[in-house]
């Protein structure tokens, strides 16, 4: 008796199972990427948005402006000590910011990137061009928290640790 005909049938029902498990598995990753690219987008929109309004002139620097595109985030702040004019402009990818190092104190914003932690000497927060471990401005005390764990999940969303 012949068994290469049942055998085949079985060997094409499998391969037939296991591509519909694939296709499932990478359309369910595909939809939690969108989802997580769409709660970054809509994070970030919020944080640019509200930044500017909630940093105030008081000590050391103020937000004028932020913008993102993906994981790329740039921050405007004119230092308030310093001369009229003098703008600070941090450019960094949330995946290198330390999410243990984001924190507000006394209404001081501050993260520093992971390389820091580290202890590596790799300057991944660029500074008008050159290149930093960290940053800091000025936000309103109630609203400080708020944008520390829109931050912190910004950071999260990009893969940041």
């Amino acid at each position: 008796m012949d068994t290469s005909i049942p055998r085949l049938i079985f060997v094409l029902i499998v391969v037939g199972i296991l591509v519909s498990i694939i296709v499932l598995i990478s359309k369910r990753e595909a939809g939690s990427k969108a989802r997580n690219e769409n709660e970054l987008r809509d994070t970030l929109r919020w944080m640019s948005d509200s930044i500017v309004s909630n940093s105030p002139y008081d000590s050391m620097a103020k937000v004028v402006a932020m913008s993102s595109q993906g994981c790329s985030v740039e921050i405007k702040t004119v230092p308030v000590k310093e001369k009229e004019g003098t703008v600070l402009q941090y450019m960094f990818d949330l995946r290198d910011i330390d999410l243990r190092s984001i924190i507000f104190d006394d209404g001081l914003f501050i993260a520093s990137s992971i390389s820091f932690r580290k202890g590596l000497n790799i300057r991944n927060i660029m500074v008008n061009g050159g290149r930093g471990h960290s940053m800091f401005f000025d936000l309103n005390k109630e609203y400080g928290p708020t944008f520390v764990k829109a931050f912190k999940r910004a950071v999260t969303l990009c893969g940041g640790e």
